[in-house]
């Protein structure tokens, strides 16, 4: 017996091929793969291994390969997500702000930090990567490896560096240091 209702519902195979012809798809893509990184780390009691940016990489790269969609056909959903990052770094500085009276008495230890820090950042990367014979266009990404994926952006256009590429770069340099500064902190012996 036919249920008169559910005769107007699409197949999920109908539905499928919309999703999967949609910008739509890359971004509850996109935002699925946060949401299973953020409820794996949180499960993990905060484990720096279970990074969830880290796990929404991977499980977009997988999916996308999957799926066999172009990173062009991709992009173009998760722009919406893109188009937040920069809001989401001007953001960072409401924190700064708020805690700035803590760090007057520390400016300028954290200031040389900073700049030696910065300095050592880039001449490690650009010169491992020219020791190693890397080509030039691949060097100049490696500049701005150490800011956030925006700014990095910025300045990769400015050195004519590919702007993707330094946004890997970025990514991935503030994943790797997500994962593993707990571990270099404590094997220092660093404490806050």
């Amino acid at each position: 017996m036919n249920n008169p209702l559910r005769s107007d519902l699409p197949a999920i195979s109908e539905i499928w091929v919309y999703l999967s012809g949609s910008p739509l798809l890359a971004l509850v893509l996109t935002l699925s793969a946060y949401l299973l990184g953020l409820t794996l780390y949180e499960r993990s009691q905060r484990n720096p291994l279970a990074n969830p940016v880290l796990i929404a990489v991977v499980v977009v790269c997988l999916s996308i390969s999957v799926l066999d969609m172009p990173y062009a056909k991709y992009f173009e959903g998760a722009q919406f997500v893109h188009f937040l990052l920069g809001t989401a770094t001007v953001s960072l500085a409401i924190p700064i702000y708020k805690g700035f009276a803590s760090l007057k008495g520390r400016m300028s230890v954290l200031l040389l930090s900073l700049v030696v820090g910065g300095i050592t950042s880039v001449l490690t990367a650009v010169g491992m990567a020219r020791w190693l014979g890397v080509d030039e266009s691949l060097v100049r990404g490696l500049v701005a490896k150490s800011v956030t994926a925006p700014i990095a952006m910025g300045i990769a256009e400015r050195v004519q560096a590919s702007p993707t590429l330094t946004a890997i770069f970025a990514v991935s340099t503030g994943i790797l240091g997500a994962v593993l500064g707990r571990y270099v902190l404590d094997a220092l012996r660093v404490t806050a």
